[in-house]
């Protein structure tokens, strides 16, 4: 059996990007596998190429390859895809057909976004989704969104890790399945594209197809909003559907695998100048480690967002539990 992870970036996400491989080389160096990992970009530079070329021969096991995402990109243009936060790196489940071309079909792929940091092995997610016997392996996200096309509220397969059985893929055809759901989307919309970012068409793909989904402990795909909530205040403000149990959650909590470095209200990531993350620390210290330290300037947090944050808190600093449930869930519309 084969791993590939994929990262998809642009050159701006470059700092990102190290730190996240970083973290994931040093969790998996004893991991006693061969991994491919692969970097998608539409503008990588030949001068970051080379530094990650650098960082990962340092890992034997680990062999680095790039992809140009240039003709991903003119594909979405042609089928009127909006960019997201200015580019369309995030789109990288539409050609897996194509970047995963030379892989047999017994390789599982991981896909992961590149603001994380990784600090405990991601084998047991490959593992558990090969012994499921499903397509795809994601956590659940436990904030509420409007369905696209039921137009009704339901809960995201967070997108910022995935692992894919890659034969069952492309048994299943899953690609055209994401192209038939665009398409689904622009028939309501008269044409157009009213949403962004590849999070909501591959949510509703798993809504239409739940054979194809594992759904994963939050271990592997940790928010740290998470960190704040035990589990019965997790059940409070988002409800129990069941999807974890009090252990399975509890653990995730205690040593997660896999860190996402989602803001939101209850936390500022690590790159900002502010930020709050109780992660910042192994952030900043995994930077250093790679040769980018020097190439990295601390983001300013937006006053509005600042702001959200301290008031959200204070708000879970000095209300029962309850009642900061029922005032967080009218405020973000939960």
């Amino acid at each position: 059996m084969k791993t590939v992870i994929l990262y998809s970036i642009t050159e701006s996400y470059r700092v990102k990007l190290a730190v996240a491989l970083k973290s994931l080389l040093e969790a998996h160096k004893a991991c006693g596998r061969d991994v491919d990992i692969i970097i998608q970009s539409a503008d990588i530079s030949e001068g970051t190429k080379a530094l990650l070329s650098g960082m990962v021969a340092a890992y034997p096991g680990f062999a680095l390859k790039f992809q140009d995402g240039n003709e991903l990109v003119a594909r979405l243009k042609e089928k009127g895809f909006l960019e997201y936060r200015g580019n369309y790196s995030c789109y990288k489940f539409f050609d897996l057909d194509n970047v995963l071309a030379d892989y047999p079909d017994d390789t599982v792929c991981l896909i992961c976004d590149a603001d994380t940091y990784v600090q405990g092995s991601l084998l047991g997610a490959v593992d558990a989704l090969r012994a499921s016997g499903k397509i795809l392996a994601m956590v659940r996200e436990p904030f509420r969104s409007y369905s696209l096309l039921a137009r009704e509220r339901f809960a995201d397969w967070n997108t910022g890790f995935v692992a894919i059985d890659v034969g069952l893929w492309r048994k299943q055809g899953v690609e055209q399945l994401l192209y038939e759901a665009l398409d689904a989307v622009k028939a309501q919309e008269g044409g157009r594209i009213r949403i962004t970012g590849d999070q909501a068409l591959m949510t509703m793909l798993c809504y239409q197809h739940i054979d194809f989904v594992l759904t994963l402990p939050p271990k592997y795909n940790f928010l740290p909003a998470l960190h704040l909530y035990d589990f019965d205040l997790f059940c409070k403000i988002f409800g129990d559907d069941g999807s974890y149990t009090r252990e399975v959650y509890e653990q995730s909590r205690e040593a997660p695998a896999f860190l996402h470095m989602i803001g939101g209200n209850n936390f500022i990531p690590p790159w900002h100048r502010h930020g709050t993350t109780p992660y910042r620390r192994l952030w900043l210290d995994s930077l250093r480690s790679t040769p980018f330290a020097d190439d990295w300037q601390e983001e300013a947090t937006p006053l509005s967002s600042y702001l959200m944050y301290l008031l959200v808190r204070l708000a879970y600093r000095i209300l029962p539990a309850g009642l900061y449930a029922a005032l967080y869930k009218k405020a973000a519309h939960i």
